[in-house]
């Protein structure tokens, strides 16, 4: 099992000790903290944060760890981290909602909103793949971050450019005459160039920019004030971290460069995660996306629906 396979059963674990215990919340609170530091000292890793919503609705977040191990801070529990590819999340809310609302048609081929410029008219299949099958890694796109020459492209722009960022476009050409991996809709395989194809959807439908519509429709009525867009280097109270590169690279251990300020220019990855935040944050934002308030009426379970990772595969 590998370390993240390892760090996310010992997490599970966590809130299942949370939802178990008798206690009060207080006596809850530190039954998942201890948890979460039986991880840290099991697996090794430096800090981290965690956070659940109790049924009260109370958001609760703890931390473990230190923050840098240079100067051995203690990790906060508001502390500020890259958030990944769990920013995917919103992208997919927002394209649901544009869809509840007829600004969107999940089924109706990409093409409609992107048209078939020469960048776009590259890719396999892209008359037949739909919205939907881009969400649910189903379209037989590659996908670009494999690309050697992306991550090439990367480091050199993080050693002579660190401002500078990819545009989606730029990022969808890495895949440009390549063959796809099975037609659409008839297999799965993850790809963060079909969400960079969502977002660019997104904005053609709508004319307005995913983040706005990302602030508007979720993190400003959920009063997320922590969660921003990662489209820049300086990001406040971003926390330090340590990349797992492969064995001999010669790349920087830390993603900082100053406290606050990233290496590179995290824009590049944009609606193929996107954001910081903070665990308070990601567990009000699963809370009410997977419990059913994050729009007005019904729209479960869509966002619940699972696929099997290969024909015949019992995990999904």
């Amino acid at each position: 099992m590998t370390v993240w396979a390892r760090l996310c059963v010992t997490v599970l674990a966590a809130f299942w000790t949370v939802a178990a215990h008798a206690g009060d919340l207080a006596d809850r609170t530190a039954a998942f903290r201890a948890a979460l530091e039986d991880a840290r000292i099991e697996i090794g890793f430096p800090g981290a944060t965690a956070g659940f919503v109790a049924r009260d609705g109370t958001a609760v977040s703890v931390a473990v760890g230190v923050a840098d191990t240079a100067t051995r801070r203690p990790m906060p529990t508001e502390a500020r981290m890259m958030s990944g590819s769990t920013g995917k999340t919103y992208v997919a809310a927002v394209t649901l909602a544009l869809a509840r609302n007829g600004d969107l048609d999940l089924d109706a081929p990409i093409t409609r909103y992107l048209g078939t410029p020469d960048w776009l008219a590259a890719l396999p299949n892209i008359d037949r793949i739909t919205l939907r099958q881009l969400l649910m890694h189903r379209s037989g796109l590659r996908d670009h971050v494999d690309a050697p020459e992306f991550g090439q492209t990367l480091i050199r722009l993080a050693m002579t450019d660190p401002e500078a960022a990819l545009t989606p476009q730029q990022c969808i050409a890495f895949l440009a005459g390549q063959s796809a991996l099975f037609e659409p809709g008839r297999g799965y395989a993850y790809s963060d160039t079909g969400y960079l194809l969502a977002g660019l959807a997104i904005e053609a439908a709508t004319g307005r920019r995913f983040y706005d519509l990302a602030d508007a429709l979720f993190i400003d009525p959920l009063n997320l004030h922590s969660t921003t867009p990662a489209a820049a280097r300086r990001q406040k109270d971003l926390v330090q971290a340590y990349p797992a590169w492969p064995e001999g690279a010669q790349l920087p251990q830390t993603i900082l460069e100053a406290p606050g300020l990233l290496r590179w220019n995290p824009a590049s990855e944009w609606t193929g995660g996107g954001f910081v935040t903070t665990a308070r944050d990601a567990a009000v934002w699963a809370h009410a996306l997977y419990g059913g308030s994050a729009m007005r009426g019904r729209y479960l379970p869509e966002p619940l629906r699972s696929e099997p990772i290969a024909d015949g595969s019992e995990t999904r």
